[in-house]
Parts: C-alpha cells; sequence; structure tokens
C-alpha cells in the first residue's frame, strides 16, 4: 500500500584523532632510565579538550594504569567517554608499546575489538557503531572499523613495515564487502614509494590517503604543512626519550577506505579537514612551539603538544548520514470513491501514535499533486474519512501524506475515482470511410436511440436503432452502396442528441 517514503537526512559529524603518545604515562622507562615523568595527563587534557574528538586513537600506551589516566583524567572534561578494552601487546613479550581506542558514547558504541599479530606489535582493531537517536525506527545503524598500528621506526627497517602491512592487507580483503574503515597511527613512513604504504592503498579493499601527497616526506620542506614529528628542535624534556630535530618527518596517518572516500555508505570524510594540529606549514626543522609559529593554535595548547610527545596528533572529521527515517505507521486501506455529489475518501492504519496530522493531495493528472485539506490524527483512531468539494467530471487521483511528531513526511499510495458525465462521449471512425462507419458512444447509463444519415440537402437516407449500455458501444453502419459526398450523421436517445458532419469516400 505504501509508496517510497520520503528521506530525511539527519547528519553528524566525528571528530577523529591519532596520537602517539610517547611511552605513555612514564615515559622514560622504556628507554632504561630510573626517572620518570609524572602527570603528563593533564598535559593530555589540555590538548583533548582543545580538539573533543570524538574517536580518540593512541599507541605508545605502557599499561593498564596509563589506560585508566586518560580516560579518567585527560578525558574527563567530557562524561561520555568511553575506553575499549586494553590489551597488552601479543606480538612479542616485554614490549609496554600498545594501542588504545576511547570514544564518545553518546555518538558511537563498541560493537567488538579484536587484535591482529604481527611480528613486532599488535594491530588493535576496534568496530564501532553510530548511535542514530533514530535507530528505535529503522532497526539499522552504521559500522566503522578503526585500525590502529605502530609500525617499526628507522630507516632501515622498511621491510618490517611493509610485512605488518601486508597482514593488514591480507585481513582487510578477506571481507567479502566493502567496509567503512580507518586505519591510523604511527606509520613510521619515509616515502610514499615504501612498500608498506603502497601495499595498504592496494588489494580488494584499498585504503586512501585523505590528503594525496606522494614524494619524499623525511627532511622536504615541500611537505612542511604535513610533517608530524619532531615538535622538538634541540631540547626536549628531562628523560622522556623523545626524538629531537624539529618537524621534518611525516610519520603519523589517518588512512580511509573507499567506502568513506566517495561515501557509498552513509560516512564520508569532510574534505580539508585532515591536519597535523598545530602545524600549518610555518615551521620546518623547527620545535611545535617556536615563536615563529603562525597557526591559529593558541600557545598553550602549542606547548602542551611540545612537552606530551615528540609527535603530533593527526585530525580528520567524518560525516554521518543517519539513515532514512520512515514513520511506523502502517497503512491497512485507503479508498477513493463516487457518492454522487461528491467524492469520499476512506483510510485505515495502524500504529497511529506517532502521526500529528494527514495531508489530503489531489491531482487531475496522476503527477501534480496539490494539498487540498488537513485532517487532525489522534493516537487512539485508526480509521478517518474525507469529502471533498463538489467537482466537475473527469477523474481524480489522490494520496494521503502522514506527518509525523518529528516532521518526517510519509506517503500512501495513490487512489482514482471517476466522476461521470450527463453527456456521453461520442466519437465517429473512419471519417472520411468506404464500406462502413462506427459510432462509438461511452456513457454511464442504458438507453435506446436511433442514427440516421441525412444529404446535405436534408433527405435521410438512412436510418438504423440501437441499444446501448452503461460503457463502451460500437455501432457499425454498412454505407458502401452511398455516392461520394458529405453527410449528415445525427444520433438521439432520451435527453441527447448529436450532430456531425461524415464523408464518403
Amino acid at each position: 500500500m505504501l509508496s517510497s517514503p520520503t528521506k530525511a537526512q539527519h547528519k553528524d559529524t566525528l571528530k577523529i584523532m591519532a596520537y602517539n603518545l610517547l611511552n605513555f604515562p612514564n615515559g622514560s622507562s622504556i628507554c632504561g632510565s630510573t626517572t620518570t615523568i609524572s602527570a603528563r595527563w593533564d598535559t593530555l587534557q589540555k590538548i583533548i579538550d582543545y580538539v573533543q574528538p570524538d574517536v580518540f586513537m593512541v599507541c605508545e600506551l605502557q599499561n593498564q594504569a596509563g589506560a585508566d589516566s586518560i580516560l579518567n583524567q585527560s578525558l574527563s572534561g567530557n562524561s561520555n567517554y568511553r575506553a575499549a578494552n586494553f590489551i597488552v601487546n601479543q606480538s612479542t613479550i616485554n614490549d609496554a608499546l600498545n594501542n588504545m581506542l576511547y570514544y564518545n558514547n553518546a555518538k558511537v558504541g563498541l560493537a567488538k575489538q579484536e587484535i591482529l599479530l604481527t611480528d613486532l606489535r599488535d594491530v588493535s582493531k576496534y568496530t564501532l557503531f553510530h548511535r542514530d537517536p533514530y535507530l528505535h525506527l529503522h532497526r539499522d545503524t552504521t559500522f566503522i572499523d578503526f585500525y590502529v598500528t605502530h609500525l617499526k621506526a628507522s630507516q632501515g627497517d622498511s621491510m618490517r613495515r611493509s610485512r605488518a602491512c601486508d597482514t593488514i592487507r591480507k585481513y582487510v580483503d578477506t571481507s567479502m564487502i566493502a567496509r567503512n574503515s580507518v586505519i591510523a597511527g604511527d606509520f613510521n613512513f619515509y616515502r610514499s614509494s615504501e612498500s608498506g604504504y603502497q601495499r595498504l592503498l592496494s588489494g580488494v579493499h584499498p585504503f586512501y590517503d585523505p590528503i594525496n601527497a606522494p614524494g619524499e616526506w623525511t627532511n622536504n620542506f615541500n611537505f612542511d604543512t604535513i610533517h608530524t614529528q619532531s615538535t622538538r628542535a634541540s631540547s626536549s624534556p628531562s628523560m622522556d626519550c623523545g626524538a629531537l630535530g624539529g618537524l621534518d618527518d611525516r610519520f603519523d596517518f589517518i588512512l580511509l577506505s573507499n567506502n568513506i572516500m566517495n561515501n557509498l555508505d552513509q560516512v564520508r570524510y569532510l574534505p580539508n579537514t585532515y591536519q597535523a594540529l598545530g602545524n600549518d606549514g610555518w615551521l620546518f626543522n623547527d620545535a611545535i612551539n617556536d615563536p615563529s609559529n603562525g597557526t591559529a593554535v593558541p600557545t598553550d595548547i602549542l606547548d602542551a603538544l611540545f612537552y606530551m610527545s615528540d609527535h603530533l596528533p593527526v585530525i580528520a572529521d567524518l560525516e554521518i548520514i543517519h539513515h532514512p527515517i520512515s514513520l511506523p505507521v502502517q497503512w491497512l486501506s485507503f479508498k477513493a470513491e463516487w457518492l454522487e455529489p461528491k467524492i469520499q475518501l476512506r483510510w485505515g492504519v495502524d500504529h497511529p501514535e506517532n502521526v500529528q496530522n494527514w495531508l489530503i493531495e489531489r491531482s487531475d493528472n496522476n503527477f501534480d499533486f496539490e494539498t487540498i485539506a488537513q485532517v487532525a490524527a489522534s493516537t487512539d483512531q485508526f480509521n478517518y474519512s474525507f469529502q471533498d468539494e463538489i467537482l466537475p467530471a473527469g477523474t481524480y487521483y489522490y494520496r494521503i501524506t502522514s506527518v509525523g511528531l518529528n516532521s518526517i513526511h510519509l506517503k500512501s499510495s495513490i487512489a482514482s475515482v471517476s466522476i461521470p458525465s450527463d453527456e456521453p462521449i461520442v466519437n465517429i471512425y473512419p471519417n472520411p470511410a468506404q464500406n462502413a462507419v462506427n459510432v462509438v458512444i461511452e456513457c454511464d447509463y442504458d438507453a435506446d436511440g436511433t442514427i440516421n444519415l441525412y444529404t446535405p440537402l436534408g433527405k435521410r437516407i438512412k436510418h438504423t436503432n440501437y441499444i446501448i449500455h452503461a460503457g463502451k458501444n460500437i455501432i457499425t453502419i454498412p454505407v458502401q452502396d452511398l455516392p461520394q459526398g458529405a453527410y449528415h450523421l445525427e444520433l438521439s436517445h432520451v435527453g441527447y442528441h448529436f450532430n456531425q458532419i461524415w464523408m464518403k469516400q
């Protein structure tokens, strides 16, 4: 009974951030020192409060205590934040470089998480689902897979990075369908020609680099707007093992699947939102908080980026388009009928509790509909009727639109009804004719009548009696014996007369 419902698009934005936290929380223990860095959680809190990410992906997380510190202290400014399960790296033993994901539970929820084992560090996969506010209506949701990884560092370990990327590629390509997927973290790539980077950008379900900036990234000022390491130039906070040298490497990435890049499944990348926080291209081989940095990011945030890690976080925005919403009203019947002198509409529904009112729409061509009336709905009323105004003879088309409490429209199917005319429809063919002429009479009643043929001088030369019934009638008159010329054909029955010139060939 229902036609396709009007689709109402509601959009939500997810800000995602990936950050190498530099051996959080203790900093120095990873490099053998007994000195630890305390209270970096409040430094991270400043950055979090500034960016307000909805999905926060981290690597170089040392332990469960650090994971809890981020959730309970660094993210404490928003009570909606939740954490995935902290899982110690299983790929190799005695490696305190772990991954983690935090999320805004008001927008997304954690469906499941998995671990991909490589020859060095785990790749963590987190599947989030969007908390569509209309989920209770359409019973479906949008899923996004987030892969968080930390590949092996140093120029000489490109093949080890490539092997890890090959593990990721094989796993992603086992999916029978393309998915909304994000892979992010510290990739330690020095150039776009690295086989690991190319492996991620290939395969059955390839990832894409949102900024599409191929080249030799390391120590190249032409890529100064995308460098993410190091945030420090010639000095660093004591004993945190951070790299120096200033911003001259692009090590940190967010890559997106084809579904997201081309908006194929409810999620799309918002163009020009990818950035290395605080780096707007003013710096090369400088610290992030160097006075020459002309970025719009506040100086206290630049200082926090300096002290927090030797990497910059990378950020991007995703837009989620909610599923089209259909009201749960069910149309049980819809009928239009001619009850002289007006057309009567009747419809029955189930679940009317979400409907505010009904819009009555009419058309005389089954294409251009106009709203002619509004009928109030009631939560406990299941049958409705409407009587149209007196209309001239013809065929009319009607449909009903339900207007929901959330202003979503859902249309019924179309019902048609004809108002009969007292005048029959008469056609004569062929004209001119050679052997016979057909008189077609369409009417809504039964009648007896006569057909007469007259010469132009008024002499009657043929006379035929007929009986017609409601509907279409065809009366055939032989004329092969008549000479060529013009004739008057007269049709008449009670209350009706018809006269037309007819030609004989």
